[in-house]
């Protein structure tokens, strides 16, 4: 009988992210693993938060917290395999490569929208090699055809999923998928998701990086108060001790 070493897998994939996330130029002011964040029972496998110090803000009519006022949440969710990461399709891998194809074209028009709409540009850089394009105002058929089938295909792949539930509940600025090197490859990946591979030594390889997700105080006050909950029974945290107070009086 083959031996399932899933949870040895998980347990090696959220040390390598600890250790990469502390030997970072700015390790994170706490970390902490295993995380629930859904009343069905959902957990981070890692939550990270880094703040500033002294500020205040409001959250709510009926409470104040003592919130620094930058705060940055990154959650991480670990994958042994793919069933894990994604919703269990036959052809997911299809689909995947089919994302990748679709995202090729969509360079190859932008392209040439960049030479036929000229209007999109945004007129406000100063640098060409900073200019941004406003592609979802496009003429083009084919691709805002392309737009909608890549949206289509994420969709299937990832609606339901852990990570897509903790970007709906809007407390991480960034969102992470862990998994062993190559198990799925970032080409096909999600846009906005940060893609880390963890090689069979440990070393941790950033091979999609994540976009800024909408966030609410509300919800990085729910984050941050599960972190302080949840460092209570051995986990690996380190909250300061001035908003750790804050948070135990809300």
């Amino acid at each position: 009988m083959r031996k399932d070493n899933t949870k040895e897998l998980h347990l090696k994939l959220r040390k390598a992210v600890m250790d990469w996330l502390l030997k970072g130029e700015k390790p994170p002011t706490a970390i902490v693993f295993d995380v629930p964040m859904r009343p069905n029972g959902e957990r981070a496998d890692i939550l990270a938060a880094s703040f500033s110090r002294g500020f205040h803000t409001s959250v709510g009519r009926k409470s104040e917290a003592t919130l620094p006022q930058r705060v940055a949440i990154g959650a991480f969710v670990c994958c042994a395999n793919r069933r894990e990461c994604l919703l269990e399709y036959a052809d997911a891998r299809e689909m995947s490569d089919e994302i990748a194809r679709l995202r090729e074209e969509r360079a190859r028009l932008e392209e040439q929208i960049r030479k036929e709409e000229p209007e999109l540009k945004d007129q406000n850089v100063l640098f060409e090699e900073l200019a941004t394009w406003d592609y979802e105002k496009s003429t083009n058929p084919t691709y805002q055809k392309i737009q909608k089938s890549i949206a289509w295909y994420e969709e299937i792949l990832y609606n339901g999923t852990k990570l897509q539930h903790f970007q709906e509940m809007e407390f991480a600025n960034q969102l992470y998928i862990v998994v062993p090197e190559g198990l799925i490859q970032p080409e096909g990946f999600r846009e906005e998701w940060g893609l880390i591979w963890v090689a069979e030594d440990g070393t941790v390889t950033v091979k999609h990086e994540p976009m800024q997700m909408k966030t609410q105080a509300a919800g990085k006050l729910l984050a941050l108060k599960r972190m302080l909950e949840t460092s209570t029974s051995n986990n690996v945290a380190s909250l300061n001790k001035k908003y750790r107070h804050s948070l135990k009086k809300q």
